[in-house]
């Protein structure tokens, strides 16, 4: 049975093939599907294809994500490997885990704006 002929309640699911035949979109499928399932041989195997399915000529930088990523699975540290893939994925999001920065206000700090019960006053995040 092909995956573009399955069947739902509402008819059948169609889906593209270019998302189904890219080897590189099944790659990563696949090294991510290892590293949350905790399959150490697999994940280095997946992590494999990605390299050797990669454009011609493509490098990853030494202190990038992808590359810290295959250095804690050649250690065998797939709860590394897990960590540095969920911090990946929430920077991709745009997810941080980083603190808050702090808030300014015009006119003063926000504990005295918010004690002094001011209203109408600016509050201006530095990002």
């Amino acid at each position: 049975m092909s995956l573009s002929s399955l069947q739902s309640v509402n008819g059948p699911i169609r889906v593209p093939g270019p998302l189904i035949e890219n080897g590189q979109a099944r790659n990563a499928h696949d090294l991510t599907k290892a590293i949350r399932t905790g399959d150490l041989d697999g994940a280095k195997q997946a992590y494999k294809n990605i390299v050797k399915d990669a454009p011609e000529g493509a490098t990853w930088p030494k202190d990038s994500a992808f590359a810290e990523l295959g250095k804690a699975l050649a250690q065998g540290d797939i709860a590394g490997a897990k960590t540095i893939l969920v911090d990946a994925v929430k920077a991709a999001r745009g997810v941080t885990t980083q603190p808050a920065p702090a808030a300014e206000t015009q006119g003063g700090d926000a504990a005295t704006t918010a004690a002094s019960g001011s209203v109408g006053t600016n509050l201006n995040l530095v990002a």
